[in-house]
């Protein structure tokens, strides 16, 4: 994603912009809607967006990798989980702490900034002598003030790359997919505890991918980004 810089803030260019939007335009053409009333139904969105998010603050927090890597190891590493297998709590400085840690993922990121956005998001706490615990096996980017901006760019980036693939893909093209299941008959107390239960079973669905991705990856050399992303369903039947 073409992401740059500005006075310590990361922002999305035109270029970035036209790859979010376009399945949107293509379905929006395809349906027969003309390019006025496009343009009328985004400039209304646009101008709702603005009302809506005075309620909650879009921080940008840096490349989102440097987070949820480190809760990703936190979650799986030995050196870092205690005799049950659960992550145990961590010391800032030693071998085994959260130094450690993030030198371990291999991001040169300073340890404060990722550890006070960590914990504005809940997924760490400090506990009793001055240990941090992890109390969230993913990397929580949301809260009721705050909404870290990279995770959710890259993942509306990922979605909208993703189906203009399968729009626009050639023949030699990789496949692009996505998988979905739903039923609309559920009460909302059946959809609390299935949600519940997928967040439980996707966890590790989506660990079991990162070891295979790890296990593949060349240090050495960059190569294509790929990765698979695993999304809930939530709303009144029909679109």
């Amino acid at each position: 994603m073409a992401i740059r810089s500005i006075s310590k803030k990361t922002t999305i260019t035109r270029k970035s912009a036209g790859v979010l939007l376009f399945p949107v335009a293509a379905f929006l053409n395809g349906g027969g809607l003309s390019r006025k009333e496009a343009i009328e139904a985004f400039a209304d969105a646009y101008d709702r967006s603005g009302r809506t998010m005075r309620a909650q603050r879009a921080e940008h927090i840096g490349n989102p990798l440097q987070y949820s890597d480190v809760v990703s190891l936190w979650t799986r590493d030995k050196k870092f989980l205690d005799r049950a297998g659960n992550p145990r709590p961590l010391s800032m400085s030693g071998k085994q702490g959260f130094l450690a840690l993030l030198k371990q993922t291999g991001h040169k990121a300073n340890a404060n900034a990722v550890l006070t956005v960590l914990i504005r998001y809940g997924n760490v706490l400090r506990v009793k002598e001055g240990k941090l615990a992890l109390v969230k096996p993913y990397f929580n980017t949301a809260d009721l003030k705050n909404i870290a901006f990279e995770p959710h760019a890259y993942f509306l980036y990922d979605a909208s790359s993703t189906m203009k693939r399968m729009i626009t893909r050639g023949s030699k093209d990789l496949a692009a997919f996505w998988r979905k299941t739903e039923n609309a008959n559920l009460s909302e107390a059946a959809a609390r505890r299935f949600f519940e239960f997928s967040r439980r079973r996707s966890l590790d669905f989506i660990q079991e991918m990162d070891d295979w991705l790890e296990a593949h990856a060349n240090l050495k050399n960059k190569g294509r980004r790929v990765g698979l992303g695993v999304f809930s369903v939530y709303s009144k039947q029909g679109m």
